[in-house]
């Protein structure tokens, strides 16, 4: 929904007055204000007169979007200016609302008092977040439970009201069970998971599911997002379903965000994946890119605490990209790469992206290297960096990594676990690692 309309005006002329043009998209309807500009002599001021209102409706909101950027052009090409309008007193209300809820998502007051400012123009989710609050409520009581759970079954029925006309509408069709998943808390949308299925139907298409969910007012905080491929599934569909969500528009509540397109042997993608989705997600927490994704040169992030970034191929055109990372609340990071050969380069190349990194909260780091993994963990161990870090894991350390941690404990002894995953270590060696208190193998 866009709160405040977009405002367009044309300049009188000697004998006609000015006019103006409004519009505002909701969903699949444009809301249209128009009308004529009438100058009070010596005021400078104009006011506005025959004002005439239209609401015109379309099929998706797609297809609203797109007459409303039509109409948009053939206004400018008639001579109208585009006026920027201050947001209202109202508008400035919900902000401030969706605001408290974006910082708090299980604030239950703040959902309440936002619940009774959308009751006007939105009853039914209204209405279903209020009975949501209720049944969280330790102190309803037993006997109204009953029936607050009975009202809240029966407001599925209307689901086009509170849902959104087009995500109610296929949430009913065959099929939406295999492309999507829907969650909720607080009697709003708090978690979606789509997948891209082996089995295509396009009017229960990927795309179209996430476009109606994205425009849905009950995912207004929406906290979880994920998107992935089920067995089989169109890789192609999934590609353009990230960009879409990408390039959606802020979701100031989005926590945790979830891509895998790992299974499907695709070319990189042609956007920067990371640094996209960390700009649309301001107080995202969680990013789990899966994937031969394209990443920029710089990627920063004030609030995001985990990292998961998988590389299904030799990756090695990735680290050299990575520079600049910085994110000052990351705790954990976690790197899947299969190199192939260079074990040296590769590792020194980790090396100095660590050196380059501003890092300063990292205290878990897990690398899946393959027979890299040795060299990443020497080259490591001489960062500054390494000397923060409290629990590292490696795979495929073999005896290289073992000498190196027994020859120079003290440079590993601030861990309070090194875990050591998936090595060929001698019998010997490996006594002797087990011996130091923070070394785990598996």
């Amino acid at each position: 929904m866009t709160d405040t309309p977009r405002r367009f005006e044309l300049p009188p002329t000697d004998d006609k007055p000015g006019r103006f043009w409004e519009i505002r998209v909701v969903e699949r309807r444009c809301e249209l204000r128009f009308g004529a500009l009438v100058e009070a002599k010596g005021s400078g001021l104009a006011s506005e007169r025959e004002v005439e209102t239209r609401v015109e409706h379309f099929k998706s909101p797609a297809s609203a979007q797109v007459k409303a950027k039509t109409k948009v052009r053939r206004k400018l090409e008639a001579g109208y200016v585009e006026r920027e309008l201050r947001p209202s007193a109202d508008s400035q209300t919900r902000a401030a609302l969706e605001r408290a809820v974006w910082d708090a998502l299980d604030d239950t007051t703040a959902r309440a008092v936002y619940a009774d400012y959308i009751q006007g123009e939105r009853p039914t989710l209204a209405e279903r977040v209020a009975l949501s609050l209720a049944l969280e409520r330790d102190d309803t009581p037993a006997d109204q439970r009953e029936a607050l759970r009975a009202r809240l079954y029966a407001l599925d029925a209307q689901r086009e009201d509170w849902l959104g006309a087009d995500l109610g509408e296929l949430s009913r069709r065959r099929g939406f069970a295999e492309v999507a998943s829907l969650e909720y808390r607080h009697g709003m949308l708090d978690a979606l998971r789509l997948r891209s299925p082996q089995v295509y139907r396009p009017q229960c298409s990927l795309d179209a599911v996430l476009t109606a969910a994205l425009a849905s007012p009950a995912s207004r905080f929406l906290r979880t997002l994920t998107l992935g491929l089920a067995a089989g599934g169109r890789g192609n569909e999934l590609e353009l379903a990230a960009q879409r969500v990408v390039e959606s528009g802020l979701r100031p509540a989005l926590r945790s965000l979830e891509i895998d397109c790992l299974s499907h042997g695709s070319p990189d993608f042609e956007l920067p994946l990371l640094e996209r989705c960390l700009a649309f997600a301001p107080r995202l927490e969680h990013l789990d890119l899966r994937g031969t994704f394209r990443l920029s040169r710089s990627s920063a992030h004030p609030r995001l605490r985990d990292l998961n970034l998988n590389f299904g191929g030799d990756g090695a055109s990735w680290i050299p990209r990575m520079g600049g990372l910085n994110m000052p609340a990351l705790t954990t990071l976690r790197v899947r790469w299969a190199p192939r050969g260079r074990y040296h380069s590769r590792a020194s190349e980790l090396h100095s992206w660590f050196q380059s990194a501003s890092l300063p909260a990292l205290v878990e780091l897990h690398l899946e290297l393959g027979d890299a993994g040795s060299e990443a963990l020497r080259e490591l161990s001489h960062a500054p960096l390494f000397a923060q870090l409290r629990r590292v894991s490696a795979s495929r350390t073999a005896n290289r990594a073992a000498t190196l941690i027994l020859d120079e404990p003290e440079r590993f002894a601030h861990l309070e676990r090194l875990h050591l995953r998936g090595g060929r270590v001698h019998g010997m060696i490996r006594r002797d690692l087990r011996a130091l208190p923070f070394v785990v193998f598996q």
